[in-house]
């Protein structure tokens, strides 16, 4: 008999597969000319604002900022941040409100629909726990380029054990990127990267297309970053280091694979009633307000 984590993966890959096969509409008409900046949101609704000024404040560039909130809870109070939003170099801001936790994947979906609608990239994804300097967009989109995947957060194992590693030095090469302050050419979402991918590693993407930039010979390295990661509590499951290490063990099994073996757990959060109901009953007032200024 199916388990629990059987059923939860397999309405995430349903999730998933229509997320890919429909481009969400607040994708649709994104300028090509403008870069674009990814950022997938959760639990820190509260740190939006901040993070929305810090981008704003973005010096040598203008750009379309693509917010995917993976908590439909939470997609109201982004929008009211978006309104708050002060001009500056986001020009344009595109809100996705996904009705699964597709986690830190989103980034590579919102890739995928931006490589087939014929956007050069590169992509940046920042990570909505950071604060950035003025010049961090900039400094990104300098180090991206076609066949490339670069990072702030770069790393390179020792060995076959991924948790004894050194960070690599600013322009060198790591084998390891987190999507932390990143850029990515959007050409590595293709069919393959999706489709390759077990349900068991979904939560540790940033690792997965790592394995995939290197297996295609792609330039992975490191770009030193002005940013200050808030820590919260809330920024790692306590299951991700083991996948992790998994993942970086079995890489090469995985990519030689003709399928994925999706049986497992998706390490991927789902909205609960108790929170649902702790969400309506911290909107209700607000909603009240409303009305009776109408």
């Amino acid at each position: 008999m199916e388990g629990a984590a059987g059923r939860r993966g397999r309405r995430w890959r349903r999730a998933l597969h229509r997320s890919l096969a429909h481009e969400p509409r607040a994708l649709r008409g994104i300028d090509p000319a403008l870069p674009v900046v990814v950022v997938c949101q959760w639990r820190r609704a509260e740190f939006v604002d901040r993070l929305l000024a810090d981008l704003a404040a973005q010096q040598g560039v203008r750009c379309t900022l693509v917010l995917w909130c993976n908590n439909p809870l939470a997609a109201p109070a982004l929008a009211r941040a978006i309104r708050r939003m002060p001009q500056g170099a986001v020009v344009d801001v595109r809100l996705v409100r996904s009705r699964e936790n597709l986690g830190g994947l989103a980034r590579f979906v919102v890739a995928r629909h931006l490589h087939a609608a014929g956007h050069p990239g590169p992509v940046v994804t920042i990570d909505d726990d950071m604060r950035l300097a003025p010049d961090v967009v900039r400094t990104l989109l300098d180090a991206g380029g076609e066949r490339r995947y670069a990072g702030h957060w770069a790393w390179n194992p020792i060995a076959d054990d991924y948790h004894e590693r050194t960070m690599a030095d600013d322009g060198d090469r790591a084998a390891y990127v987190g999507t932390g302050g990143a850029v990515v050419d959007p050409a590595i979402a293709d069919d393959a990267f999706f489709s390759l991918l077990p349900d068991r590693f979904v939560a540790v993407e940033d690792l997965w297309a790592s394995v995939v930039a290197h297996h295609r010979g792609w330039d992975v390295r490191r770009v030193a970053l002005d940013v200050e990661f808030v820590d919260d509590g809330r920024d790692q499951y306590t299951a991700l280091p083991a996948r992790k290490a998994d993942l970086w063990r079995d890489r090469a099994a995985l990519l030689a694979a003709s399928s994925a073996d999706r049986d497992g757990d998706v390490a991927l959060e789902a909205i609960g009633v108790r929170e649902s109901l702790a969400w309506a009953r911290a909107a209700l007032p607000r909603a009240l307000a409303r009305l009776a200024r109408r």
